[in-house]
C-alpha cells in the first residue's frame, strides 16, 4: 500500500530526480515500505516534478530490496509502477485506455515490440533506457545496478533530457509534500 509521504524519510538508498537546474515545481510523491507498511525496509519512493509549461515527470526510485512480500522481480515492479502512472493520464487525454492487464503484460515483457530501447542521461552518463509511448505520455525504466529507476508523464522524456536525473538524497527535503486531493 502506497501512503503519502511526511515527513521525508532517509532511505538506505540513492533517490533520483531532475538535475538542480530544473525550476519548476518538485514534489514527494508516495512511497512504500516492504513488509507490514510502517516499519518494513523501504521498497520505492516516488518523486514528481512539473515545469511551468505543463510537462510531467513522475521519477520512481526502487532500492530493488528484497523480501518474501515482495511477490514479483524488483525489473517487474519498477516497469508496472511507471506504466500504472500512465493510466489515468492517457484517460484525461483521451487516449487508448491503458487497462490492467496491458500493464501487467507489458510490464513482463520487457524487449518486446511495445518497448523501445534508447539511452537516457543519469548523472552525467548515458545508459540503456526502456520507453512505452502512448501519445505525448511516456513511461520507462532504467537499471542503475544499486536501484532501478522508472518514471511517466506528459513529455517526461523531455523534461529528462533537458534536466538529466540525478541522485537528490541531499535535496529530497526542499521537495513539497502533496497537496490534499
Amino acid at each position: 500500500m502506497a501512503a503519502v509521504l511526511s515527513p521525508v524519510p532517509e532511505v538506505p538508498f540513492p533517490l533520483y530526480g531532475l538535475g538542480p537546474a530544473f525550476s519548476g515545481r518538485r514534489t514527494v510523491d508516495v512511497w512504500n515500505r516492504l513488509g507490514d507498511g510502517v516499519a518494513g525496509p523501504f521498497w520505492y519512493v516516488a518523486l514528481a516534478h512539473e515545469d511551468d509549461i505543463g510537462r510531467t515527470v513522475t521519477v520512481i526510485t526502487d532500492g530493488k530490496l528484497q523480501a518474501a512480500s515482495r511477490r514479483r522481480d524488483p525489473q517487474v515492479d519498477v516497469a508496472t509502477n511507471a506504466l500504472l502512472g500512465l493510466a489515468p493520464t492517457a484517460a484525461r487525454a483521451e487516449l487508448p485506455p491503458l487497462r490492467l492487464d496491458d500493464v501487467s503484460r507489458l510490464a513482463a515483457e520487457v524487449g518486446a515490440p511495445d518497448w523501445q530501447a534508447d539511452e537516457l542521461p543519469v548523472d552525467g552518463e548515458e545508459r540503456l533506457l526502456w520507453a512505452y509511448r502512448s501519445g505525448e505520455y511516456v513511461a520507462g525504466w532504467v537499471d542503475l545496478g544499486a536501484v532501478l529507476v522508472g518514471f511517466h508523464g506528459l513529455h517526461a522524456d523531455q523534461l529528462i533530457a533537458a534536466h538529466h536525473l540525478v541522485p537528490v538524497n541531499n535535496r529530497v527535503h526542499s521537495y513539497a509534500l502533496p497537496r490534499a486531493r
